[in-house]
């Protein structure tokens, strides 16, 4: 049971994060009135919004109460997933142990936690080098520390300076 969960987890996040790939900066102005509507019912006093859109659904990005902030919502205006910019000391112990173990040399360059159909996971952005590279790496934790999906995004120095 417990690796199903973890199974399920893992193609839970795996999703999210390959839709994210797609999106792409909106208007406020093309952002479907039922996602306004339900952004504007939680969120009416947030004054910077960033949009983004992907091929089904909307992000909002911004700050509240100085901390940024991320709405994922469908067409519809459901709310799909909320992340929120957390220090590393708001991170359960079990995530932190787990990245200076298995990630020793890797700098946390960002904490998040999300929720998402109930679940409450942690990402940490980190940097670090293997094999003479620069690597950036995107790890997906559940509250008890457990590693549920690892991206890695390879660069080299002269790549990294271009951008």
């Amino acid at each position: 049971m417990k690796t199903l969960l973890s199974f399920c987890f893992a193609i839970f996040i795996a999703t999210s994060l390959f839709s994210q790939e797609k999106e792409t900066k909106i208007d406020a102005k093309a952002v479907p009135e039922p996602v306004m509507k339900k952004f504007m019912a939680f969120y009416g006093d947030v004054k910077k919004v960033k949009w983004e859109k992907d091929s089904n659904n909307y992000e909002a990005t911004f700050k509240q109460n100085k901390i940024k902030t991320s709405v994922l919502l469908t067409a519809d205006g459901n709310i799909i997933e909320k992340e929120w910019e957390i220090k590393k000391t708001e991170a359960p112990k079990a995530v932190t142990d787990s990245i200076t173990k298995n990630f020793a040399g890797y700098k946390v360059e960002e904490f998040s936690r999300i929720e998402k159909g109930g679940m409450t996971t942690y990402e940490a952005e980190v940097e670090g080098k293997k094999d003479g590279k620069e690597i950036e790496m995107k790890l997906i934790y559940s509250s008890d520390g457990k590693l549920l999906m690892k991206t890695e995004e390879k660069e080299d120095k002269k790549e990294k300076k271009k951008k």
